[in-house]
């Protein structure tokens, strides 16, 4: 029998194999040592799925997880039984959070236009595919070289590892700028290259198959870190990409100067994404391939958003004063 410590090692272990990500990797290791803390007189393998259930309910009840966050809980705990201890956990009931009912924030076109005014360069260009390709700030950034196809107008978006998840269609006004981004990308790659290039982050599979490819230039970051970092998982020395606070930062700046007062974020940027294409007649289901979504229930959301504004009735304190004033 493993003991606690190891146990959290080999699920690192087996999460780096499986090629998920660093973020991912973060929150199931935490969420894992939740669990041995919460039991800390037993040992994983000798509890039940009773044992799981208390410690979900837990969280929802005493520490008001959010639903999101609860499935996060379950997600890894799940992980842990069926990849490291091989076992298989029953169906168990457990105290659910409550699902926040909360419609997504959206911007107006003018917004739009406002903010993108506030902004230059890559932070221009960022937030160009936030808005113009539904992108979340994860895979803004996550952007490489080899995802941009110029030729076919076309950008590719990945999962873990080199799976392909989705293709979107490249926004005309963003080609032009893209080839020239692409042109100043290359002789930064050649700088690196004739000082010793240390190369870029990949995926710790195909670093391990291909290591050859963390050199090549169509893994260049699209929007890459200014210096080379270590790499938490490895040790070495690479280039990461932008950090998700940076453009965060960038955002919040230019919703102050543009007099946007509403709580915002980047990730409003794709939920006007999704609405602008409803309210152009795009199908439902078309906008919930663009987006990625599993779950059509996911992007039907939207369409509250959408018809928010003209199907609100009349207000009986505009009636009533629009008749006193006849």
């Amino acid at each position: 029998m493993l003991t606690k410590p190891k146990l959290l090692a080999t699920v690192r272990k087996e999460i780096r194999s499986r090629g998920l990500s660093y973020r991912t990797e973060k929150a199931y290791l935490d969420w894992i040592y939740r669990y041995f803390s919460f039991h800390p007189m037993a040992h994983p393998e000798d509890l039940s799925e009773q044992d799981v259930a208390t410690f979900l309910s837990f969280h929802a009840v005493n520490k008001q997880a959010s639903a999101s966050t609860q499935n996060q809980a379950l997600s890894a705990i799940r992980f842990l039984y069926r990849n490291v201890l091989s076992r298989k956990l029953n169906p168990f009931r457990f105290i659910r959070a409550e699902r926040e009912t909360t419609l997504p924030e959206v911007f107006k076109r003018e917004e739009v236009i406002r903010i993108l005014d506030k902004l230059k360069g890559e932070k221009w260009m960022m937030v160009s595919l936030l808005y113009g390709c539904g992108l979340s700030l994860n895979e803004c950034i996550s952007l490489r070289i080899r995802d941009i196809n110029l030729e076919d107008d076309e950008i590719m978006v990945h999962t873990s590892g080199d799976a392909i998840s989705r293709k979107l269609v490249l926004p005309k006004h963003l080609k032009e700028p893209l080839r020239k981004r692409i042109e100043h990308l290359k002789y930064r790659y050649l700088t690196h290259c004739l000082h010793g290039y240390c190369g870029v982050v990949v995926p710790h599979a195909l670093e391990k198959k291909y290591p050859e490819e963390t050199r090549t230039f169509q893994w260049f970051f699209l929007f890459p870190s200014l210096e080379p970092l270590k790499d938490r998982r490895t040790g070495k020395t690479r280039i990461h990409h932008r950090s998700d606070t940076y453009l965060q930062k960038a955002v919040k700046k230019s919703l102050a100067s543009a007099g946007i007062t509403r709580q915002v974020s980047c990730q409003n940027f794709r939920h006007s994404y999704a609405v602008h294409l409803l309210e152009e007649g795009y199908d439902i289901r078309v906008i919930q391939q663009l987006l990625g979504h599993r779950n059509l229930r996911n992007t039907m959301i939207y369409r509250h958003v959408m018809n928010r504004g003209k199907i609100s009735p009349k207000s009986p304190l505009d009636q009533l004063l629009e008749e006193k004033t006849k």
